[in-house]
């Protein structure tokens, strides 16, 4: 009985777990989705210029470095 107990308490936590995850996860969501649509804004405004690298680094055994 004590070991039925244990389990259901396990149970309980994983749910109240499991909901705490979703609502953290539809939060990110849409702090990405309003950041990015500031991003589209300000890209459309010509206020954000991103140069293209003149320089790229590479070596055989390493990532590609910028």
């Amino acid at each position: 009985m004590k070991q039925l107990a244990t389990q259901v308490a396990i149970a309980i936590q994983q749910s109240e777990l499991y909901k705490q995850l979703q609502t953290l996860n539809a939060e990110l969501k849409h702090c990405v989705q309003q950041q990015t649509q500031e991003l589209a804004k300000v890209r459309s405004q010509g206020a954000m210029k991103i140069p293209f690298p003149h320089c790229l680094f590479f070596t055989p055994d390493s990532p590609l470095y910028i």
